[in-house]
């Protein structure tokens, strides 16, 4: 088995073993029995067996590998003898272990192989650290020297040593790890820190030390130092945390990746650990918070910025968590400079004084809040729970009640709701001696808070308490309603704030006084609904208009008439207009489109157009049958009443095009009209003008054209001419007006014309199509056009020659390009236009694309096949990048039928320039779909790759790692299929080669193959 590298083995070859011993094995389950053959019941059985008697050879594993081969079947047998002998002979183990790493003759998957098994040992001693030693020497010895080392077989010994947590003890105890720190090289640093934070119980006071140190200007490698010991998760340790909260207080706003670095920071560090210890997260929140007041009070105060607390998006839910985790935490921590930051960012007069960090309370969920505004949300949640939960220390409650911002009363009056019954009487007398504490509440519900803290206080208040309270409201009255812009709203605040109280325990003076307010404002404010977002809906629900009738329709037709934004302001911000109810009429028609139809009718004169436009929609796309008489009735109503209007002229267009009887004199002119004579024309690009042209590309250019009224009743000109030739007759003079057409969006759209007569009588569509004014070729080169041409290619190619010479040598780059594809398919359908593609080929870059666009989708053709590769061979070396990738997709159409044919050209493919990132991508997918075997060219292609991209495959930030994951799929798959070939060696290099390297995704090629 072990000669022949299989697993299982002929009966004839057992000839000489007891049956019965044989007959043993197999009953119990140490042998299988299949078809003629008995293999192990597991190959590490297979493994140890090798291993008890290599050991009793006494020779070396490295030299029987050197003798029998080092394939993939020698890893377990090595991994299995080295165990055995660890046990069995320590001394002659570590022998065999450094002859083995040393050896420069074995393998590179086999030391791979033992690096790994060694990592993982559970108790280390001197003599495998002599071993390891050996191999990681070259890469200190150039750390040590400020140098980066590169040899990539030491390199890998490092790496595995550092990902083992018992050798970097080991090392730590003999001072190593600190001696290395010492040397200051910074990649060193990095592979130690990532190393170290696997075990923080070990290394957390020196992880924490690196944190606390003063970073660079830029701080970008304390960034990415933070950024490796979060991934620690919830291993990290007080210490290493301690250093984490100096290196927040420390850096500046931009080190922690501006106005989104906080919110990253939190978002990463609350989901690693944060909520196993909702107390640290609590802390951080906090040190982010001083930091943001050590920089306002820098600034002496001047002009703080939200961004000083993290303005991006997505972290507020975390900052909530931490809050409702440990809320006693949480607001002892954050409430003290949240509170200073207040008091340094205030601007206006007050009281309450607003500030500049926190212009508005904020309101809404945590998740559509950015930091600075969930973090006040947190506070005043917590502070409510805590006071809910235990008393809250005085000293706290006094400071508050001494401040005078709107953040600071926010917080008061949180605790106040927290617990009612305890702090009622204390309420109740700063309302009654500070009465600006009613003015608590958000930007689109001014006074909620207070209104939500009366209505908890009332159910506590002594009866006299209470009358003072009501005596103070309504003596009370803002200044903002005082003032000339406010007055109108006077009376608001009491309306709010006396509603708040119970109706069973309102005096009757208040009761009447609710009654003479809700004559003015009907209703107290809505409570906050803060950020919000939906779509924007039709003003009558889709329920209600499916059981209206034709007479309700109308009158809701008369009545909404306005748009969306005419509602903004009003409390119904989702409730569309006319454009939002149409979209229902529009949904009904093409459920009812005879109904509509008839319906569209009886519109009024001045009916707002998206109800025609929404009804000429919904019988355009309607599944039932429309007769030609309504359709033709409809348009005429829309035609008389909106032509002019864009929407509704394109909905004339559309329904007009899907007649399918004779098409009347009516029809006839309206289409006539809208092709030739609607005045929506001004868009630049409509206007011809060259930059937009070039800007816009030739898809841009038709885009603009079928957007216009006129380029739609063009193509619905063209559909009618396709159904029936006689409409050619009916449309001539509106032929005739459109070839004189100028602009080269709308003669775009002519090509649906000439196209539908060409179908019908091909002499004819020549003839108008050499009458077109294409514009220097360009128009030739939009969609109509260009299949109309394609069309010609096999059977009239001589009679649209002249329109493709002109095409290739346009100076419009889409009219060279369209030129060169035409020519490239008049050879392959035998044409003679070879001296057009030669003359493309020595063109600008633009035509050397058409070429490629040809040659890369017909290559898989046997019968284009030679003529495709003779110019992929050059293309693939053309100076330009975007030719190249076109070239390069020709391996596209091979995904599903395999490479075997085109070994040249995959040879001549992988020693060109085009073999860069995004063709080699193309090669490789085409290879891993490829349903046969592969071709052992496929070697050749990985090699390649590893020889320009190998030094980023394991670097999982670049797109060379994902291909590289890909290279060792195909490696492994091709050692499988040709190991009795030259490949299957040229495969085994290139497995070394990736060991070195190590991609993402290695591992597991081994472990497939292994299994």
């Amino acid at each position: 088995m072990t000669a022949t590298q299989r697993v299982a083995v002929a009966h004839e070859h057992l000839d000489e073993i007891e049956p019965a011993y044989l007959e043993a094995l197999v009953s119990e389950g140490v042998l299988i029995r299949d078809q003629g053959t008995l293999s192990f019941a597991h190959e590490s059985l297979l493994d140890y067996v090798f291993a008890r008697l290599f050991v009793r050879r006494r020779t070396t594993l490295a030299a029987f590998l050197k003798d029998s081969g080092q394939g993939l079947f020698r890893r377990a047998q090595v991994r299995q003898t080295l165990s055995y002998l660890r046990d069995a002979d320590r001394e002659r183990y570590v022998e065999q272990l450094r002859e083995l790493l040393g050896d420069p003759d074995i393998r590179a998957h086999i030391k791979d192989l033992i690096l790994s098994w060694l990592a993982d040992v559970p108790d280390p001693h001197e003599g495998e650290w002599l071993a390891w030693e050996e191999r990681i020497e070259p890469v200190l010895t150039l750390y040590q020297q400020g140098k980066t080392p590169s040899d990539k077989l030491a390199r890998l010994a490092w790496r595995r040593l550092l990902t083992s947590k018992q050798w970097l003890a080991y090392a730590d105890g003999q001072g190593l790890v600190d001696r290395w720190l010492s040397w200051k090289h910074p990649r060193l640093m990095d592979d130690l820190t990532s190393a170290m934070s696997r075990d923080q119980e070990r290394f957390g006071k020196r992880l924490g030390a690196r944190l606390a140190e003063t970073p660079e200007k830029g701080g970008d490698r304390q960034i990415n130092l933070r950024g490796q010991i979060l991934m620690a998760g919830d291993g990290m340790s007080r210490d290493t945390f301690d250093g984490l909260l100096q290196h927040v207080d420390a850096v500046e706003v931009t080190d922690l990746g501006g106005v989104r670095g906080v919110a990253g920071l939190l978002q990463t560090f609350w989901h690693m650990l944060g909520d196993h210890r909702p107390e640290w997260m609590a802390e951080l929140v906090a040190a982010v918070a001083r930091r943001a007041l050590r920089a306002v009070r820098d600034a002496g105060g001047h002009e703080p910025s939200r961004r000083l607390l993290g303005g991006g998006l997505g972290a507020g839910d975390v900052v909530e968590a931490a809050a409702r985790a440990a809320p006693k935490t949480f607001a002892e921590l954050v409430l003290p400079p949240v509170l200073e930051l207040s008091e340094l960012a205030a601007y206006d007069k007050g009281p309450p004084h607003r500030d500049r960090i926190w212009l508005a309370i904020p309101w809404g969920g945590t998740e559509s809040l950015s930091v600075t505004d969930a973090i006040v949300t947190a506070l005043a949640d917590a502070l409510s729970t805590w006071a809910s939960e235990t008393s809250i220390p005085e000293a706290i409650v006094d400071d508050l009640r001494r401040r005078h911002t709107g953040i600071s009363n926010h917080m008061l009056l949180a605790i106040y709701r927290g617990d009612p019954q305890q702090y009622s009487e204390a309420a109740i007398k700063i309302f009654l001696k500070e009465p600006w504490r009613f003015e608590c509440g958000t930007m689109d519900s001014d006074y909620w808070f207070a209104r939500v803290t009366i209505k908890s206080l009332s159910e506590h208040l002594a009866p006299e308490n209470l009358k003072l309270l009501e005596e103070r409201i309504l003596s009370y009255v803002p200044a903002w309603e005082r003032s000339p812009d406010g007055y109108r709203s006077r009376g608001r605040m009491q309306f709010d704030l006396l509603s708040s109280i119970p109706s069973e325990l309102r005096s009757q003076k208040v009761n009447a006084r609710i009654a003479e307010l809700r004559r003015k404002f009907r209703a107290p404010s809505e409570p906050p609904r803060g950020p919000r977002s939906g779509m924007v809906g039709s003003p009558i629900p889709s329920e209600a208009t499916e059981r209206m009738t034709d007479d309700q329709w109308l009158r809701a037709i008369k009545r909404y008439t306005g748009s969306w934004s005419n509602r903004l302001g009003k409390g119904d911000e989702f409730k569309g207009g006319a454009r939002q109810l149409s979209s229902e009429l529009e949904r009904q028609t093409k459920e009812d489109p005879v109904r509509f139809g008839r319906l569209a009718t009886r519109l009024a004169e001045d009916a707002h157009p998206a109800y025609l436009s929404a009804i000429l929609r919904g019988l355009e796309t309607t599944e039932h049958a429309v007769p030609d008489e309504l359709r033709i009735a409809v348009c005429g109503k829309a035609y008389q009443d909106a032509r002019e209007d864009l929407d509704v002229a394109r909905g004339i267009a559309d329904v007009l095009g899907g007649l399918v009887g004779p098409v009347t004199d009516g029809a006839v002119e309206m289409l006539s009209w809208l092709a030739t004579q609607h005045p929506h024309l001004d868009s630049p690009i409509i206007r011809g003008e060259a930059e937009e042209l070039s800007a816009h590309g030739i898809r841009g250019i038709y885009a603009w054209g079928i957007n216009t009224a006129r380029g739609k009743a063009a193509e619905a000109v063209g559909k009618l001419i396709w159904r029936d030739p006689d409409n050619i007759a009916k449309f001539e003079p509106v032929i005739d007006a459109l070839l004189r057409e100028q602009h080269p969006s709308l003669v775009s759209c002519v090509g649906a014309v000439i196209a539908a007569v060409n179908y019908h009588n091909p002499e004819c569509g020549i003839r108008l199509l050499l009458r077109v004014r294409h514009g220097d070729g360009l128009v030739f080169a939009t969609p109509h056009f260009l299949t109309l041409l394609a069309a010609q290619l096999p059977e009239r190619f001589g009679a649209v020659r002249p329109l493709v010479e002109t095409m290739v040598r346009s100076g419009a780059s889409h009219a060279q390009r369209a030129g060169a594809q035409l020519a490239a398919l008049a050879v392959l359908y035998e044409n003679n236009a070879a001296d057009l593609v030669a003359e493309a080929m020595q063109g600008s870059a633009t035509h050397r694309l058409g070429i490629a666009r040809v040659t890369s989708r017909n290559l898989a053709d046997s019968n284009h096949r030679a003529w495709c590769e003779r110019h992929l061979t050059i293309l693939f070396d053309d100076a330009d990048e975007r030719v190249r990738q076109r070239a390069a997709s020709c391996f596209r159409e091979f995904q599903d039928r395999g490479l075997e044919t085109c070994g040249e050209l995959v040879e001549a493919f992988v020693a060109s320039r085009a073999f860069g990132q995004g063709g080699a991508e193309e090669i490789l997918a085409a290879l891993d779909r490829s349903p046969s075997r592969l071709p052992g060219v496929t070697c050749t292609v990985c090699e390649r790759f590893l020889d320009r991209f190998g030094d980023r495959a394991g670097d999982i930030r670049t797109r060379s790692s994902a291909a590289a994951m890909d290279v060792a799929k195909l490696v492994f798959r091709t050692y499988q299929q040709h190991q009795g070939d030259k490949w299957g060696k040229k495969a085994l290099d290139l497995i070394d080669r990736l060991c070195l390297d190590q991609p993402y995704g290695l591992h597991e090629q081994f472990q497939d193959f292994e299994r």
